[in-house]
């Protein structure tokens, strides 16, 4: 079983260890740096508190690499070590990626955050099947995804991880067709998470 975690730092501007100068960060992010030192330490720390198998981190400075390791397993049940080549689902980290791409959508005119995405007339129309009659799905807009305002709540599990063999277009249909909406569109935020049983 592959392990769904990620830890990725991106460190835009100045470093964040207090003293760290530009000469102090080694190119090579293979080679040890003994700045990490303390970083590594808690990174093992956060693992064992919340019984991480595996993490792989990098962090970013000035757009280059300056360090890259991977901690713990990626596969516990293989006892495959995770390497800095290890794949992992970025789950959540892929929430602020595609609003900028929504963002660059709309900046571009090409939808509205307050367009519809399901039913007649929306962005995606019935290419998932009809909107259940009176399912309040068809007032679903652009705006109310990106706010957590769907009316879709994930209990009792995640449809997501329902069935790993599920493509993206049947996952989408069973929600549309088979989810009710705990809320109405727009009226309540509901961050959508997941619990991952080891």
């Amino acid at each position: 079983m592959r392990i769904n975690f990620t830890i990725l730092l991106f460190l835009i501007g100045s470093f964040f260890i207090t003293g760290c100068s530009d000469d102090e960060i080694t190119p090579d992010p293979v080679q040890p740096v003994p700045i990490f030192e303390a970083l590594e330490a808690a990174i093992e720390t956060k693992m064992d508190q919340y019984n991480m198998p595996g993490a792989s981190v990098a962090i970013l400075k000035n757009e280059k690499l300056v360090y890259l390791k991977s901690f713990g397993h990626a596969d516990k049940e293989a006892n495959e070590l995770a390497t800095n080549n290890s794949l992992w689902r970025i789950a959540s980290i892929s929430k602020p990626i595609t609003v900028v791409a929504i963002l660059k959508l709309v900046h571009d005119g090409k939808i509205t955050l307050d367009q519809k995405v399901f039913g007649p007339d929306s962005i995606l129309g019935n290419d998932y099947g009809e909107v259940p009659a009176g399912s309040n799905k068809d007032l679903i807009t652009v705006l109310n995804l990106i706010d957590h305002k769907s009316g879709w709540i994930n209990t009792p599990y995640d449809p997501v991880f329902l069935d790993n063999s599920f493509s993206r277009p049947q996952i989408i249909t069973g929600i549309l067709q088979n989810r009710p909406l705990t809320y109405t569109p727009g009226t309540t935020r509901f961050y959508l998470t997941w619990v991952i049983p080891y």
